[in-house]
């Protein structure tokens, strides 16, 4: 998979529609957390709109203990949310 501007480095998690990969922003040399639609999951334009919806929910939102969403969007079938990365496993592991 390639989504420019990114250099996807490994999967790190999965859930229901999407999975997470630890990349690096080149523009800005930063570890970031891509998440990825799954292919199933694009099935329908709805899908994706509720995917993308749910990147621009998120960054309006301006809070501490609340992940910064850096950008959304599509390359080819590729939907993806790009977001900060935060170190120590994910939230299911944490609580």
């Amino acid at each position: 998979m390639e989504i420019p501007g990114y250099e996807i480095k490994r999967q790190i998690g999965q859930g229901g529609m999407a999975t997470a990969y630890l990349a690096e922003q080149r523009s800005l040399g930063r570890q970031i957390v891509l998440k990825v639609l799954d292919p199933k999951a694009r099935g329908t334009t709805e899908t994706v709109e509720r995917f993308l919806n749910e990147g621009r929910i998120i960054a309006s939102l301006n809070h501490p203990h609340i992940i910064t969403i850096y950008d959304i969007g599509q390359n080819g079938d590729d939907v993806h949310i790009s977001m900060e990365y935060v170190a120590g496993g994910d939230l299911k592991e944490r609580m």
